[in-house]
């Protein structure tokens, strides 16, 4: 997210729903892609208290790199 938001000035200007997004899109990596390709079974199946509570810290962990994201590439350059 952060290599992209150099490129896409979106990225900084909507911070919180690109990261929420990104958030997204990392909870269904992980746990449809990475996981099932890991070590990491035999694993329970999602209940929905489980499934939530993944999907909340995800988009917690999304707006929370898009927020220092943006304060990174937006903050004024201290002059040498």
């Amino acid at each position: 997210y952060v290599a992209s938001a150099r490129q896409w000035s979106s990225l900084c200007r909507q911070w919180l729903r690109w990261g929420l997004l990104y958030g997204v899109v990392i909870f269904g990596v992980m746990n449809y892609v990475v996981v099932p390709l890991s070590a990491a079974y035999p694993r329970n199946p999602f209940t929905p208290r489980t499934f939530i509570e993944s999907l909340l810290a995800m988009l917690l962990f999304g707006a929370l790199v898009a927020f220092f994201a943006r304060r990174t590439w937006l903050a004024p350059t201290a002059e040498k």
